[in-house]
C-alpha cells in the first residue's frame, strides 16, 4: 500500500538524490529529484487541503515539494548549469524569502552566471527582511556566501 502513495515515492526518490549529492553524483541527484517532483499533479492533496484536519499534511508535503525543487537547483549548480539553478531558485526564493537556503543558493548563481552585484543586492534585501521581520541577521551560510562574493572567492564557482 505504502508504494502506492505518490507522497511516499516522492520522499523515497528525494532520499536517494540526497543520498547521491552527499556521494558527489550531481547527475543521479537531478534525475531522482526531478521523478519526485514529476509525481506533483495539482495542488498538494487537491481538495482536502482546506480541511482542518488535513492542513498541516498539507503543508508537510508543500515543503517536501519545495525541498525537490531545491535539490534539483543544487544539483544544476554541482552540474555547471547555473543558468537554470538561476530560474528554479528565482521561483524557490521568491516564494519563500525568509528561508535563507535557496537565498544562498541563488546567490552563489548569480555570481557562477557574472551577476555579482545582482547577488549582493539579494543579500541586502534578504537581510533587511530578516531584520525587519523577524529581528535577526542572516545565519551562517548566507553571510558566508556574501563575503565569499565580495572577496571573488574562486571557491564559489566549486559545489
Amino acid at each position: 500500500m505504502d508504494e502506492q502513495l505518490d507522497h511516499r515515492r516522492a520522499e523515497r526518490r528525494l532520499d536517494a538524490a540526497r543520498a547521491a549529492l552527499a556521494a558527489g553524483d550531481p547527475a543521479a541527484a537531478r534525475t531522482s529529484a526531478r521523478e519526485a517532483l514529476g509525481l506533483w499533479r495539482g495542488p498538494t492533496l487537491g481538495e482536502l487541503q482546506d480541511l482542518p484536519a488535513f492542513q498541516w499534511e498539507a503543508a508537510r508535503l508543500d515543503e517536501v515539494r519545495l525541498g525537490a525543487e531545491q535539490l534539483v537547483a543544487e544539483a544544476d549548480l554541482a552540474l555547471g548549469r547555473s543558468e537554470e539553478a538561476v530560474a528554479r531558485l528565482r521561483r524557490l526564493a521568491t516564494g519563500q524569502p525568509l528561508w535563507e537556503q535557496p537565498q544562498a543558493l541563488l546567490m552563489r548563481a548569480l555570481y557562477r552566471t557574472g551577476r555579482q552585484a545582482e547577488a549582493l543586492a539579494l543579500y541586502q534585501r534578504t537581510r533587511r527582511r530578516l531584520v525587519d521581520e523577524l529581528g535577526i541577521e542572516p545565519g551562517a551560510e548566507l553571510a558566508g556566501v556574501h563575503r565569499a562574493i565580495l572577496r571573488q572567492d574562486p571557491l564559489l564557482e566549486r559545489v
